[in-house]
């Protein structure tokens, strides 16, 4: 089921650019829901499970997640945010949708990735 589409939501989807391999992944909507609905598009910051043991990149966030999706983001494994890779999809681009990052770690990602905070959703 594809839940609403709102700034914070994980989404699943595969990036239309050169970076990423063209698989599919999460990504997490960082664009008003007024503005998405007005455009069909929608700017999001895309993830990966590829997570370096020795520590994180300064351009990444760790998400919360969990063997058995039991947290907000519903994520499975252990994810971060990419905050120096952001693309723009079409709705219609979205495969699936899972659980939604914590205002506080969107607001760290925005501010990383140079984007408007917003608390909408």
């Amino acid at each position: 089921m594809i839940d609403p589409l709102s700034p914070g939501r994980i989404v699943w989807a595969v990036d239309p650019g050169d970076r990423g391999g063209r698989k599919l992944r999460p990504m997490i909507v960082a664009t008003r829901r007024t503005e998405l609905i007005r455009t069909g598009q929608f700017l999001a910051v895309v993830c990966s499970t590829d997570v370096n043991a020795d520590g994180l990149h300064p351009s990444e966030v760790e998400l919360p997640s969990h063997a058995e999706g039991r947290c907000s983001t519903r994520l499975r494994r252990r994810t971060v945010a990419v905050c120096d890779w952001t693309t723009t999809l079409a709705v219609e681009d979205v495969r699936d949708t899972g659980g939604v990052v914590p205002a506080t770690l969107l607001r760290e990602i925005c501010i990383r990735a140079g984007l408007t905070f917003t608390t909408e959703r």
